[in-house]
C-alpha cells in the first residue's frame, strides 16, 4: 500500500514539473545587428552597432559570448570601436565547425562581455554593446551577412538574434 502511494506521488511530481517547465519560458538575451539592412557600395567600409536586449529587463547577469559570422570573400572584418565591458577583445577565427549553420559565413568575430559581479550591462535596455567595422571587397556582389551565434550565455537564458545584410551596389 505505501509502495503504491509513493508511486503515484512520483507520477504527479513528474507531471507537476513537466507542465510548469513547457509553461514558463526562459527569459531571452537578444542581439541585434544595426541597421538591419544595409545598401552600400564595393570597396566601401561600414560600421554594425551591435545592440543588446533582455526580455524580462535584467540588467544584473554575468555577461554574454557572441559571434559575428562573414562571408570572408566579400567583406574584411577591420576593427571594433565603442566596446562596452569587454571580457575578450574580438578576436577573427576561420569557422572551421559552422556555428551559425551558414556555410558561406566562413570567418567570424568573437566578442565576449563579462562582470564578475554579476551586474552586467548595468544599463537600461536595449543598450549598445559597440560597433563592428568592415570592408566590402572591390569585387564582391550581391549580399553580404553579418550573422550571430554564441559562445556563452547567462544560465536559465535562451538566445535570440537578429543578422545584418549588407546589399552590394555595383559602380
Amino acid at each position: 500500500m505505501k509502495f503504491k502511494y509513493i508511486i503515484i506521488l512520483f507520477v504527479l511530481l513528474i507531471t507537476f514539473n513537466k507542465v510548469n517547465c513547457e509553461e514558463i519560458p526562459l527569459p531571452v538575451q537578444n542581439i541585434k545587428l544595426l541597421p538591419a539592412v544595409l545598401y552600400k557600395n564595393a570597396g566601401s567600409s561600414f560600421k554594425i552597432l551591435i545592440q543588446y536586449n533582455v526580455s524580462d529587463e535584467d540588467n544584473t547577469l554575468i555577461g554574454l559570448g557572441a559571434r559575428f559570422h562573414f562571408d570572408s570573400s566579400k567583406l574584411s572584418f577591420t576593427g571594433a570601436e565603442n566596446l562596452f565591458n569587454l571580457f575578450k577583445s574580438p578576436a577573427v577565427q576561420e569557422d572551421k565547425e559552422d556555428f551559425d549553420d551558414r556555410p558561406e559565413t566562413d570567418y567570424f568575430v568573437l566578442v565576449a562581455w563579462f562582470e564578475w559581479n554579476g551586474r552586467w550591462p548595468g544599463l537600461s535596455m536595449p543598450c549598445k554593446l559597440g560597433d563592428l567595422e568592415f570592408k566590402i571587397k572591390p569585387d564582391a556582389k550581391g549580399i553580404a551577412e553579418i550573422n550571430v551565434s554564441f559562445s556563452a550565455n547567462d544560465l536559465g537564458y535562451a538566445l535570440d538574434s537578429t543578422p545584418a545584410k549588407i546589399l552590394i551596389l555595383s559602380d
